[in-house]
């Protein structure tokens, strides 16, 4: 049976720190993805969680999937904040597409590793992953495969860390506080819980609208992750224009006496799927401005 080695590499630029991004791919909040529809569709199970078990080299971070099967990625480089590589290994009948056993057959992710390279802004971000086809299967599904993988690994994502002399405490609940949302927001023109709902946490839903410069475009969210001074995550639960999907966490990092570090994260995806290639650029440069915006006027209201 023959076995065919590939390896597809993307990067990005990321306006935080590499410490931050370190932490990011370190410790992914795999709960507050978006699945789109499409996948269930095609057999890909939903990811419900991640957890290091063991840091450094021969350490292992262990993602859950709602098919009851884990996906292991075992460290075999691990040198913060700058690389970090891994071996996969899935369960035996995780299968995907209905009837691809990752463990045993003829599509199988060998490994993967993450570089982080510092810049005079932020820093590169690049992603390795290598795979291989077997048998004539494997062959015959080269094309498919790379462009799936290449899919996933230009899912815009983008991130922005800004500090503030503030504790995490008081950041994180000015943030989640939608009677005061519009007196550091600049970008939104109403912001208010739906459902009665008379504070934020997990399950509680709210809408953003925009201003004029965004065509006041309604952007409802649900919190699915809601730890007081650590983290908050929200996923799109409507259909705004152009949007496929929608995902955003908030993190706080303590980093002195009442001086805090706030990360925003975003992932997302532009519709039509036809015309994703054209539109997702222009919108990650777009929801890029405004968290910066946003951040900037969050701390400028902190530190008043």
């Amino acid at each position: 049976m023959g076995i065919e080695r590939y390896t597809i590499e993307h990067s990005v630029h990321v306006n935080a720190s590499p410490e931050a991004i370190w932490q990011e791919i370190t410790q992914v909040d795999i709960a507050s993805f978006h699945h789109p529809v499409y996948l269930s569709i095609l057999g890909i199970p939903k990811p419900l969680r991640a957890e290091v078990v063991q840091t450094g080299v021969g350490g292992a971070r262990i993602a859950y999937f709602a098919n009851n099967k884990r996906f292991c990625q075992n460290i075999t480089e691990w040198i913060p904040p700058e690389h970090y590589a891994f071996t996969f290994k899935a369960d035996p009948g995780f299968r995907v597409v209905y009837f691809l056993d990752l463990s045993d057959g003829p599509f199988q992710m060998i490994s993967g590793a993450y570089r982080v390279s510092p810049g005079a802004t932020g820093a590169d971000l690049f992603l390795l992953s290598e795979y291989e086809l077997r048998g004539v299967f494997g062959i015959c599904a080269r094309l498919p495969v790379r462009l799936v993988l290449h899919f996933f690994q230009l899912l815009p994502r983008d991130s922005f860390s800004i500090e503030i002399n503030a504790s995490c405490e008081a950041v994180f609940d000015l943030i989640h506080d939608y009677e005061r949302r519009l007196e550091w927001d600049l970008m939104l023109s109403e912001a208010r819980l739906l459902a009665g709902a008379t504070e934020a946490g997990v399950g509680v839903r709210s809408i953003c609208v925009g201003t004029w410069k965004s065509a006041y475009l309604a952007v409802e969210t649900e919190y699915v992750r809601f730890e007081r001074g650590k983290v908050a995550a929200v996923k799109l639960t409507n259909r705004p224009p152009l949007f496929s999907s929608f995902a955003a966490t908030i993190k706080h990092e303590a980093i002195g006496k009442e001086r805090s570090r706030t990360t925003y994260i975003y992932s997302f995806r532009a519709r039509p799927a036809f015309l994703a290639l054209l539109l997702e650029p222009v919108m990650r440069v777009m929801i890029s401005r405004e968290v910066r915006v946003r951040l900037q006027s969050l701390r400028d209201l902190m530190e008043e």
